[in-house]
C-alpha cells in the first residue's frame, strides 16, 4: 500500500509549501551575499574617503630649498586644478585630478593627478604625465628627458574634492 500511495501526485498545498520554501532559501542565500558584498564595498569606500580627502598641508617651502631627511627638496606645493608655478626656466602646472575609485569586483584604485611641465620663455610643453601618491622618476626617457630639470616628483597628497595636489620636486 506504501508504494501505491507514493505513485500519486502530491495534493497542491503540499507542493505549494515545497516550493515556498525553496523559494525562501533561495531568496536567504542572495541576501546574505548581498550584504556581505555590500559589506566589502563600505570597506572599499572608507579607503575611497581616505585617498580623496586628505588634510592639506599648511606648510609649504614653494621654491625655497629644504633637507628631508637625506634628500634635497628644490620645491614644495599645494597647487589646484589649473594653478601653475615656475621658477623662471621650467613651470608646472596641475591639467585635472582622477579621484580614488572603489568597486565591489576589484581592488580600489588610487587617486591621479595630470601635471604638465613646460618651458616658461616660450610656453612650449616639455611633457605631460599622470602621477600618483608616491614617488616617479623624472628623468626617463620616455617622460621628460634625462637632462630634465629635476630627477624626482614626490605626490605627498591628492584631494579630489576640493581638486588640489601636493607634490614636492627633487634634484
Amino acid at each position: 500500500m506504501r508504494a501505491l500511495t507514493s505513485r500519486w501526485p502530491q495534493p497542491p498545498t503540499v507542493r505549494c509549501f515545497t516550493m515556498r520554501k525553496t523559494l525562501t532559501s533561495i531568496v536567504g542565500l542572495v541576501l546574505v551575499g548581498v550584504i556581505g558584498a555590500s559589506h566589502t564595498g563600505c570597506q572599499e569606500c572608507s579607503v575611497e574617503r581616505e585617498f580623496n580627502h586628505p588634510t592639506r598641508p599648511s606648510d609649504v617651502h614653494r621654491w625655497k630649498e629644504f633637507q628631508h631627511g637625506s634628500v634635497t627638496v628644490n620645491g614644495d606645493f599645494v597647487l589646484a586644478v589649473g594653478e601653475s608655478v615656475d621658477n623662471g626656466r621650467v613651470g608646472v602646472r596641475i591639467m585635472s585630478l582622477t579621484p580614488a575609485k572603489c568597486s565591489l569586483l576589484k581592488e580600489p584604485e588610487t587617486p591621479s593627478a595630470r601635471i604638465q611641465f613646460y618651458k616658461v620663455s616660450d610656453g612650449r610643453v616639455i611633457c605631460e604625465s599622470e602621477f600618483h601618491p608616491g614617488s616617479a622618476s623624472l628623468r626617463r626617457a620616455e617622460l621628460c628627458g634625462e637632462s630634465f630639470e629635476w630627477d624626482v616628483i614626490g605626490i605627498s597628497a591628492i584631494n579630489a574634492g576640493e581638486k588640489w595636489v601636493a607634490f614636492e620636486l627633487v634634484k
